[in-house]
């Protein structure tokens, strides 16, 4: 649980907490071993290097804009149910094979990162 939320019970505050999966938009990370594709795969398209994707390329993700996760906290604050978790994604994950296939270029396989979903 989150730590927001037992404060909330102990003061008697209203409290939502929004979990951000997967955005992407301006000023976009693009280096790091926690770099969005979105941000790391168009440096590797213009450097004219291989796509560098994390395990077998088949784990899948519901990409979300940045005005999107805006509008989200938006509603996340106005809204008069408190208590609340979301987790925010698109709803139509797609594989980072995909992206890859869509982007055209070579690829290089590293090893999966302990810990990492599948699916978000």
């Amino acid at each position: 649980m989150c730590v927001a939320f037992h404060w909330a019970r102990v003061y008697g505050l209203s409290v939502n907490s929004v979990r951000i999966l997967n955005a992407y938009g301006p000023r976009l990370r693009t280096t790091g071993a926690n770099g969005a594709v979105f941000g790391v795969f168009p440096r590797q398209k213009l450097a004219d290097r291989p796509f560098t994707v994390v395990g077998d390329g088949r784990q899948s993700r519901g990409f979300l804009f940045a005005t999107d996760v805006a509008d989200a906290f938006w509603h996340a604050v106005t809204t008069e149910r408190t208590g609340c978790i979301w987790n925010l994604g698109a709803g139509s994950p797609r594989s980072v094979n995909r992206l890859v296939e869509l982007l055209g270029g070579d690829v290089e396989y590293v090893p999966k990162r302990r810990g990492k979903p599948d699916f978000t």
